[in-house]
């Protein structure tokens, strides 16, 4: 399982990083990301994370049917970074 996370990893305390270790092989984006990018685009299952502060990205339907094997979208509250 991949995690890819849009949001500054330096937001999540080690304890959130163990968490999300556990859970699967952890990618930080912290800039608007390549969508084409074998990360988005291989057939390993996906969780994508956004972060807060991705407001002035855009994440229409039309990109998130083209990652493959999206299994969940996540949008963690601010209370659970830092």
């Amino acid at each position: 399982m991949q995690i890819i996370v849009i949001n500054s990893k330096s937001d999540f305390s080690s304890e959130h990083m163990s968490s999300l270790e556990s859970i699967g092989e952890v990618h930080f984006l912290e800039s608007k990301p390549d969508y084409s990018s074998s990360l988005f685009t291989d057939v390993e299952e996906k969780i994508l994370a956004l972060g807060p502060e991705i407001i002035d990205w855009k994440f229409n339907n039309e990109f998130i049917d083209k990652i493959q094997n999206l299994k969940a979208i996540f949008f963690p509250p601010q209370a659970f970074l830092g």
